[in-house]
């Protein structure tokens, strides 16, 4: 699956004969799963067992040479979302939030399961090659105040491709519709680790 969309650019000048565009940094899939073990109890303990509340934390959690800080818990009587931002270098380009078909649930140890309850957002640092700057994660389910630990499941993390690309489009031979053209980038893609 394709996560370009169509580009609209202004008309062009008589007698142009390419366009060239750069594209990027965006966020598309990538194939790794990912599993945290979050140490939650002690705040899951500051949290009212019927109507939860929000508690501000300094959690973190580390696999694969991924690390991200949980910084805050709010939770209803029905839901609940977890803040969180990286941690290190290779976190800034993976968040555990990302496009549609990554999916993250958490697993408490006494054998609830938490699934998404709405798609997970995503801050971007625009004054730094557009990383990953923190995510809000949403989970449907009543939190188990008793619980001591979770786990965290990604499945098909988000990774930012930072690009750009540069595109050449020959137009010379466009007589209008749509054309038949297929851009080629002509430079390697920048990716971070």
């Amino acid at each position: 699956a394709s996560y370009l969309r169509e580009f609209r650019f202004p008309a062009l000048p008589r007698g142009a004969r390419e366009i060239a565009f750069l594209y990027g940094p965006f966020l598309g899939p990538d194939t790794r799963d990912l599993t945290l073990d979050l140490p939650i109890g002690p705040y899951l303990s500051k949290l009212d067992p019927k109507f939860g509340g929000e508690v501000e934390m300094d959690l973190m959690a580390e696999s694969e040479g991924l690390a991200y800080r949980f910084t805050k818990l709010s939770a209803g009587a029905a839901n609940f979302s977890l803040r969180y931002e990286p941690a290190n270098d290779p976190a800034r380009w993976q968040p555990l939030s990302g496009p549609p078909g990554v999916s993250v649930t958490i697993e408490d140890d006494r054998g609830n399961v938490f699934t998404p309850g709405s798609y997970g957002t995503s801050g971007w640092d625009s004054n730094n090659d557009f990383a990953f700057r923190d995510g809000t994660l949403s989970f449907t389910g009543h939190i188990d105040t008793g619980a001591s630990t979770w786990q965290l499941h990604a499945s098909k993390l988000g990774r930012v491709y930072r690009g750009p690309w540069e595109f050449r489009v020959d137009v010379s031979s466009y007589t209008g519709g749509l054309p038949q053209v297929t851009p080629q980038p002509t430079a390697a893609p920048t990716t971070a680790p």
